[in-house]
């Protein structure tokens, strides 16, 4: 037994540690892919993320039959010794009674076989009982399995010389597990190589027109056109491959920087990798880290800075060389010095693509050929800036709170340090230039109140 037991343990061990392995990678994996979902769909990158599930989940699956066997051996031994022994105390009793020292002989067989058929009988259960658990998880799996999506993985029209058209004609659409529409009647449109800005407050529509025209969604009525073609006639791969993104939350795997900005573009060079750091303003500090391009970025980026993921995030789709540019409140979640970076790198990528922008700060949509100013799921207003702050209506009031909002930090960052035990002629001078200051703060909000436009230029500049 200390043979067999020496043979089988460490191989029972090994197995189960790499087992765990297997899942907790296979795990990650789905961890990522789920909560980066859109950027695997956007990238056409599901078969890989399935493969790599596979891969450990089929190594996984190895390594639990490998320990089966060794746990199956190791049984086979100890019933071996069992019986055995069982065999020669049965052959010592029968002697025994022939002899005629032992009368109980039978009465010690009967129980003895009793005893072992129920050891057999409960092992039995049991494993019939992880069987049933078996059967119903398999259940549900070749359930989910079977379902057949509402959007095709693949297939249909792919338009040649694709020039960048967006339009939405009367579109309204309610999520599947709602009743409300949060589209009604929505109509707009972004011509090629022009920026479009879809402004609005939270839940307001804004990110659902970018899921349809990325089409995740289909339009209860109304439609969605891309230079003229119904986008449910086209090719989601050839869509997804034609279409860039850039969100709010980059979605950085736990791989290198230069597997991550690869991810957009699998078959791209070194070279190409370089280029689309340069252009998304990433290189510089890429080349500082320690291991440069091959510096892994941890857990979903947390070894990177906002900003830095942002710009990996932004090379990441300009490596897919796309014609339609689609950012969705991309610098709202920087600071102010980290948002200049990554505006200045979306503003070159921007050029001589269809850029559709979701935001709200002036700096990001202050130079859009066109704006459409949601509310409620509708557009409500349509112009560009400085037509949009003449009119006086809901992208105005949205400058205007912005405007306030950034006074009042400015504000009150420079408020001075409070002091004690003052002289009195100090304190005379300082209450006389605070009340001052004050008034020349009030008759600047009351200015710039009135003249919106100019002052925005200057709420962008400082942004």
């Amino acid at each position: 037994m200390a043979i067999v037991t020496a043979c089988v343990v460490p191989g029972i061990l090994k197995n189960a540690a790499l087992k765990f392995r297997h899942v907790s990678s296979s795990m990650t994996i789905a961890e990522e892919t789920l909560s980066a979902i859109r950027t695997v769909k956007g990238c056409n990158r599901e078969d890989i993320e399935r493969d790599r599930f596979m891969k450990d989940t089929i190594g996984s699956a190895k390594a639990e039959k490998r320990i089966g066997i060794y746990i199956l051996i190791m049984i086979l031994c100890i019933q071996l010794v069992i019986w055995g022994f069982t065999i020669l105390i049965l052959w010592y009793g029968a002697t025994e009674v022939d002899k005629g020292k032992l009368e109980v002989g039978d009465l010690f067989s009967v129980f003895g076989f009793s005893m072992f058929g129920c050891m057999g009988i409960i092992a039995l259960q049991g494993s019939m009982q992880g069987e049933q658990k078996a059967i119903a998880s398999g259940a549900r799996i070749l359930k989910l399995s079977q379902h057949v999506p509402t959007i095709p993985f693949e297939g249909g029209k792919i338009i040649e010389n694709f020039k960048g058209h967006i339009e939405f004609k009367n579109v309204s659409f309610k999520y599947p597990t709602r009743d409300v529409y949060v589209l009604r009647n929505v109509s707009f449109e972004i011509k090629p190589g022009q920026m479009g800005a879809l402004v609005g407050h939270s839940g307001s529509g804004k990110s659902t027109s970018v899921q349809l025209l990325e089409r995740y969604y289909d339009a209860e009525e109304g439609l969605v056109l891309l230079d003229g073609e119904d986008i449910r006639t086209l090719d989601p791969r050839w869509l997804h491959h034609v279409i860039g993104l850039v969100q709010q939350e980059p979605a950085l795997f736990q791989m290198s920087i230069k597997e991550n900005i690869k991810y957009g573009a699998p078959d791209a060079t070194d070279e190409e990798v370089l280029a689309a750091a340069e252009i998304a303003s990433a290189k510089k500090f890429v080349d500082k880290l320690d291991h440069g391009f091959d510096q892994q970025v941890g857990d979903r980026g947390s070894a990177l800075s906002g900003g830095q993921r942002q710009r990996i995030a932004i090379a990441r789709a300009v490596i897919k060389n796309p014609v339609i540019l689609i950012t969705d409140e991309a610098t709202s979640a920087l600071d102010a010095a980290s948002e200049k970076k990554v505006q200045k790198a979306l503003d070159k990528v921007m050029e001589g693509r269809t850029a559709v922008v979701v935001a709200h700060r002036l700096s990001t949509i202050r130079n859009a050929n066109v704006i459409y100013v949601f509310d409620s799921g509708e557009i409500k207003e349509i112009g560009n800036h400085d037509s949009l702050v003449k009119l006086g209506g809901f992208y105005y009031n949205l400058v205007k709170r912005q405007m306030s909002q950034q006074e009042d930090i400015k504000a009150k960052s420079q408020i001075p340090p409070k002091t004690e035990n003052k002289p009195k002629k100090v304190e005379e001078e300082t209450s006389s230039s605070s009340s001052s200051s004050s008034t020349e703060e009030t008759t600047t909000k009351q200015e710039t109140t009135e003249e919106v436009s100019d002052a925005s230029s200057t709420s962008s500049d400082s942004s």
